[in-house]
């Protein structure tokens, strides 16, 4: 399940990719992109926490899964500017990946 969530993530760091490559003076492409990133930056965290949760990080696994709630749920208020549910969606996957570099640098440091 884990490697899973990281194609998952690699496919939603493409799409954030071709949100450079296609920005917002390039028409609908932009927005097709920026969606097919936040929906897979949601769905990647939901896989890779629940496969945290497997192997028995329960504590980062539900951080994850939380992030990844988060960052879906934020899309459902309403906004004045679109860039404030980016900027928090991107917050929320910014702290999992802040906490699970923390947690790779402590396992390497073990062993």
């Amino acid at each position: 399940m884990g490697n899973a969530g990281a194609l998952v993530l690699l496919l939603s760091a493409g799409a954030l990719c071709a949100i450079g490559i296609f920005p917002e003076t390039a028409g609908d492409i932009h927005l097709y992109v920026s969606y097919a990133f936040f929906i897979l930056l949601v769905i990647s965290l939901w896989i890779i926490g629940a496969a945290l949760v497997q192997l028995g990080e329960r504590r980062l696994g539900a951080l994850v899964v939380v992030a990844g709630v988060v960052a879906a749920a934020v899309w459902a208020l309403p906004w004045s500017a679109v860039a404030i549910p980016e900027i928090i969606a991107s917050l929320a996957a910014s702290a999992c990946s802040i906490a699970l570099s923390v947690r790779l640098l402590r396992t390497s440091k073990m062993s």
